[in-house]
């Protein structure tokens, strides 16, 4: 059998049972079949998708992967070859290793579906929102979500430092997210995009880390696989947005289009398998995919609760770092926690009820109808997006030395 019709077979993805339809865009390498991972759900419940998820949960990043691989040949100058080449292009290297010459290149070939719009529509929809409200969701919202899986919070508290150091593993995501905000800051060179590629190949350092940890990988499938990547791709888009929604912060359908043509090529970046997300344009595709990969995931265990714990402990400390930010007490953080997810998650976390919970409904209907009149007049929603723009550059400026501003690596 040819090799091409092998992996078209394996390309099969979201059929009839998930209402996605297929999506067959780009070239990716064959895998070979493994077992399905034990910690990782029921593969036979999976319908038409069975093959892909359970080829993707033992992938990681081929190109990221084999960077990291060379590295260790190359010793410190290949590191000097990595910040050199994300930060400057694969031009400014003379002599490039061909393992980072292929990373480097692919990343900075764009894909034929990014448009002017890419780099601006999101980061517009973004900055429609105030900077404390993305803060909030981020850190009780979506990271709430990444830290529920077993399987992503064990690679995390393998890592040794994660509960001693929430604040700045919070500040440091929160930099990120920023940083691919900014107006026009994805394209190659810039900001977010450099900041987006040292994510990736944090991402690749810790894979290869746990894997020669003793990684249990017939449980748990390969660390940070191509599934779990996915799933925190969809932690910054109906998780977050969701919990906006539920502050008060809702978005036209032409804000979410807009929204998801950007996240696409974030994804792109992270080395994301476009099946992923190709044919995620909305927040309904997207709870779809969302429910499919979490149900590779058992429940929050021991290392789950810990981490979320710690997070909403550090909420607060986020706040209290910039000037930008107003300060926000323990009790408005838990209310706000129980607010955007409910009482059953809440109660899994141990997240004490407050009086303060009763605030949140009508200050969210008020906020709703705020974003309705100003939306409604041009020069006042423009006027609100440019001030977001500014705050979110004042913040960034006031942050300590970003593990992302000279080519640096967020966790060592």
């Amino acid at each position: 059998m040819q090799a091409t019709t092998l992996t078209r077979r394996r390309m099969m993805f979201l059929g009839a049972t998930s209402g996605l339809g297929l999506a067959t865009l780009g070239r990716w390498p064959a895998h070979a079949a493994a077992p399905w991972p034990t910690q990782r759900g029921d593969g036979t419940t999976f319908g038409d998708s069975e093959r892909f998820i359970g080829e993707m949960l033992h992938v990681g990043d081929p190109l990221a992967d084999a960077v990291v691989a060379e590295l260790v040949l190359l010793g410190s100058d290949g590191k000097k070859f990595l910040q050199s080449g994300i930060a400057q292009g694969l031009k400014s290297l003379a002599d490039p290793p061909p393992a980072l010459a292929a990373f480097l290149r692919a990343n900075e070939t764009i894909p034929p579906w990014v448009t002017p719009s890419t780099y601006t529509g999101g980061s517009r929809t973004f900055m429609s929102i105030p900077l404390p409200a993305h803060a909030l969701t981020l850190a009780l919202g979506a990271l709430t979500h990444t830290y529920s899986s077993p399987a992503i919070a064990a690679v995390l508290i393998g890592t040794g430092e994660l509960i001693n150091s929430t604040q700045r593993r919070l500040l440091e995501t929160t930099d990120w997210l920023l940083r691919c905000m900014q107006p026009g800051a994805l394209r190659v060179g810039g900001r977010g995009y450099v900041a987006t590629l040292q994510v990736r190949m944090l991402h690749a350092q810790a894979r290869a880390r746990t894997l020669a940890n003793g990684w249990n990988v017939a449980a748990f499938g390969t660390p940070i696989s191509q599934v779990d990547l996915a799933r925190t791709w969809l932690d910054f888009l109906p998780i977050s947005y969701g919990c906006l929604s539920r502050l008060g912060y809702d978005l036209t359908s032409n804000e979410i289009s807009d929204l998801y043509r950007t996240w696409w090529y974030i994804a792109h970046l992270l080395g994301i398998d476009p099946r992923f997300y190709r044919s995620i344009t909305d927040h309904t595709t997207a709870r779809r995919l969302l429910t499919l990969v979490d149900a590779t995931n058992q429940p929050p265990d021991a290392n789950s609760r810990a981490l979320v714990t710690e997070s909403v402990r550090a909420t607060s400390g986020l706040f209290s770092l910039a000037t930008v930010l107003p300060p926000i007490s323990a009790e408005t953080v838990n209310a706000t926690f129980r607010h955007i997810n409910g009482d059953p998650i809440s109660d899994l976390y141990a997240i004490r009820r407050t009086p303060a919970q009763a605030l949140i409904p009508p200050t969210a209907l008020a906020t709703r109808n705020t974003r309705t009149l100003a939306r409604a007049i041009p020069l006042t929603w423009n006027t609100q997006i440019k001030f977001n723009e500014s705050l979110t550059e004042t913040f960034l400026n006031l942050l300590p030395t970003s593990a992302y501003a000279n080519g640096g690596y967020a966790h060592k």
